[in-house]
């Protein structure tokens, strides 16, 4: 299957008719595989991507629980509304042209799809073309035809996005890989088989009981089918929440963007600044005023700090000498006192008076002598050594932490004081600001059915259980009457077949599974890692990766960018095991990857995951240096470019973010000039 020609007209953010061409091309004697579409994010990139599932698909694409109220609505909500138009239009339509080989005869179909909204309705058509001629078809033959050219649960193997990867890379249970095997397998449409012999067996099971026993398990299945509708609508309210909520957060990327090009960053915050500005310029003050009481306090000693501590230096020597001159003085009379009192009752007068002042010699040598400059008592003394030993220390450190703080003060003042210059009139976004908080409320009432939602789910869900578990005890009661049946005995053999053939069906297509993963493995992961392995379980779809001495590595510690390199390898292997030969879109593919695990999938995986490969990627992704390296492989680019005043995007053909196309030899002459210089 190659995908040959899209057009869209009036969908989403495309307006009016664009065409595109998707087929790889030939350029320098080689047949091209690779188409590369790049766009911001909001610029509609996926539009590309949605289109093409939507034109094969139709309700089915948004999902299998979807219903047709809700399809119309979707259908309703992506037809394209002008900025600008004051009549909006009420009609869209993608046309996707494709070749499929079957039996080794290639065919040319197109698949019209178009609609038409009027009030609350959606009139849909849908035809298909082959080699030219319209099939006579219905609207559910043509889609059934659709489905079974190109089964969906293939498709997802060969078209998926980012959200895919991260689905597969994050999965810890394999019911995201298990998913995915099964619609492979076609062990869905097994389920299905199984199911509706299930719904026959109890029927008849019902049909040979008496009739008051009939009568109390049509009253529970009349209640059940109430609760189970009501489940059903509740997972229908929530999905179409849930898509609600992505619809605006698309609408409200896009109305950020606009608003952020023409300064509304900066006039949605303009009040918020001017309040800041003004309490800045009131801390600024009370700092400032702060600094002046300081200044008129113990500050301006700081600056004399030398002088202070010589101040105490020689105080404290005045003091030393003031308590050394006062002891002498009471001991010099102490000492006459004694003296006075022994010379009176011995004889030998000069020995004692003698031994007495050798004794006390010491004490009575010669004081230095001071020059008492401040004469200060001993509590002035004490207050001179508390200022400068706690009071200027304190005053130190506190004008610092002023200052610093004057200085923060004022590199904020003038940050805000750029702001306001910058931010234009509130008044000149006022409705564009106005249409943003509109959504963001939106959004938020969203979110609350969302949860509402969830909670009816879960509340109709567990009485619809409760309900069938009461019917299955009822019918338990009879069914070894009905059992002998010829008919109930064929039904379960045929239901135990479908389980024999789907469990045998499953373990050679997850060996072959398991050989592919390795293969696309070892294609893209790092040096370091080529010597992993995978186990399947069949019946759980968890993933065992092993190293090579056999050891499971926990998926869990494995960085962001392993994961996805794994998700990819997984993606891979399942589109080759399932033998066809599909074309591969895929949508923003590189965001959680690093430098090397990027460099590999755009050298081992782009060029040769299929014949033809459509790569939707931003500007940060597909950088110019990958383009320069894709070149080679790349048939031809889209630049899909947005334009906020209008509302709208336009596909522009030989642009990538500036970057234009060139042919090989261009290529050549390039590197060859940039070695030399």
């Amino acid at each position: 299957m190659i995908l040959e020609e899209l057009k869209i007209c009036d969908f989403r953010v495309i307006s009016n008719e664009e065409t595109i061409s998707l087929a790889p091309q030939v350029r320098d004697g080689r047949k091209r595989p690779i188409v590369l579409f790049g766009g911001l994010n909001g610029a509609g990139k996926t539009t590309t991507l949605t289109a093409v599932r939507l034109a094969l698909y139709g309700k089915h694409s948004l999902g299998s629980s979807v219903s047709i109220r809700e399809y119309h609505e979707y259908l309703k909500d992506s037809i394209h509304k002008s900025k600008k138009a004051k009549i909006q239009k009420n009609a869209a339509k993608i046309h996707l042209t494709f070749s499929y080989a079957t039996r080794g005869e290639v065919s040319l179909y197109t698949i019209k799809r178009e609609w038409t909204a009027n009030g609350s309705k959606v009139h849909e058509i849908l035809k298909i073309e082959k080699d030219g001629k319209i099939l006579s078809l219905t609207y559910d033959q043509c889609q059934g035809f659709l489905n079974e050219l190109i089964p969906i649960g293939v498709s997802d193997l060969f078209f998926f996005d980012g959200e895919k990867i991260a689905e597969l890379a994050e999965d810890t249970t394999g019911r995201a890989l298990g998913t995915a095997i099964r619609k492979l397998l076609g062990l869905d449409v097994i389920n299905r088989m199984r199911d509706d012999l299930a719904i026959y067996l109890r029927e008849k099971n019902t049909a040979s009981m008496p009739e008051q026993h009939q009568q109390i398990i049509s009253t529970l299945k009349e209640e059940y089918d109430v609760a189970y509708a009501a489940y059903e609508a509740a997972l229908n309210e929530q999905s179409e929440a849930v898509r609600q909520v992505v619809a605006i957060d698309i609408d409200i990327k896009r109305s950020e963007s606009y608003i952020s090009s023409k300064g509304g960053a900066w006039a949605r915050s303009r009040n918020e600044e001017q309040v800041r500005l003004e309490q800045l310029i009131a801390e600024k003050k009370y700092l400032e005023e702060q600094i002046r009481t300081a200044m008129g306090a113990g500050f301006p000693l700081v600056l004399a700090i030398g002088c202070v501590k010589n101040l105490l230096t020689q105080l404290e020597k005045e003091q030393d000498f003031k308590k050394q001159s006062i002891l002498k003085a009471s001991l010099d009379q102490k000492v006459e006192l004694l003296k006075s009192s022994l010379l009176q009752s011995l004889n030998d007068k000069q020995a004692v008076e003698s031994a007495i002042s050798n004794a006390f010699a010491e004490l009575f040598d010669e004081i230095e002598q001071i020059d008492i400059v401040h004469d200060c008592s001993e509590r002035q003394f004490n207050r001179v050594q508390l200022l400068l030993e706690n009071i200027i220390p304190a005053s130190r450190q506190l004008m610092l932490d002023m200052g610093k703080q004057l200085a923060d003060i004022q590199n904020q003042l003038d940050h805000a004081s750029e702001n306001l210059q910058r931010a234009p009139d509130e008044a000149f976004l006022k409705d564009e600001l106005e249409q943003l908080r509109e959504l963001n409320e939106k959004r938020t009432a969203e979110n609350n059915k969302m949860a509402v939602a969830k909670d009816d789910a879960k509340r109709a869900l567990r009485e619809a259980m409760d309900l069938m578990r009461q019917m299955q005890k009822k019918e338990q009661e009879f069914s070894a009457n009905f059992s002998s049946n010829r008919a109930y005995q064929m039904a379960q053999r045929s239901r135990e077949l479908l389980n024999d053939f789907a469990s045998k069906t499953t373990v050679n297509k997850v060996k072959q599974l398991e050989e592919e993963f390795v293969k696309s493995f070892r294609k893209l992961a790092r040096k370091e890692d080529i010597s992993l392995q995978a186990q399947i379980d069949p019946k759980s779809f968890d993933v065992k990766l092993l190293d090579k001495q056999g050891n499971e590595i926990n998926k869990q510690q494995l960085s962001a960018g392993e994961k996805q390199i794994f998700a990819i390898s997984i993606l891979e292997a399942l589109a080759r095991t399932s033998g066809r030969k599909l074309p591969i879109i895929i949508d923003t593919p590189l965001g959680r990857l690093d430098s090397k695990h990027r460099g590999k999938l755009v050298e081992n995986y782009f060029p040769t995951a299929s014949h033809q490969v459509i790569i939707l990627s931003t500007d940060t992704e597909i950088d110019q240096n990958y383009f320069k390296q894709l070149s080679p492989n790349i048939s031809h680019v889209y630049e899909v470019e947005y334009f906020p005043k209008e509302g709208n995007s336009e596909y522009l053909r030989k642009h990538y973010f500036g970057f234009k196309m060139t042919e090989d030899t261009e290529i050549k002459e390039q590197e060859l000039a940039e070695d030399v210089a």
